[in-house]
């Protein structure tokens, strides 16, 4: 299954990690390690967590306040959102609407 990671999800990433590692190295260490556990997660069994709309999905980043949304399509694992639970839950459509 090819995996691919949006622009949008990748600058979240590198922003968000930059606000936890200026709190802290670990904190930042521990937010891009559980991240990628999570993207591990899906990429195992994409099917696991719950449509919202369509074809995409989400899933809750453990000990973060973070949300990733995905897609899966044919054989192409798509991660267009990182964003924080508190965001109008709308916001993610952006990431998807050149799919």
């Amino acid at each position: 299954m090819k995996v691919v990671y949006s622009e949008h999800f990748q600058a979240e990433l590198c922003c968000v990690t930059g606000r936890y590692t200026a709190e802290s190295k670990e904190l930042g260490r521990r937010f891009v390690q559980t991240v990628e556990s999570a993207c591990l997660e899906i990429a195992a069994d994409p099917f696991r967590w719950r449509v919202l709309e369509g074809r995409v999905r989400r899933c809750l980043v453990r000990r973060f306040p973070y949300i990733i949304y995905y897609l899966e399509e044919d054989d192409l694992l798509y991660f267009g959102a990182l964003l924080h639970s508190a965001r109008h839950p709308e916001t993610y459509r952006a990431a998807f609407e050149d799919l």
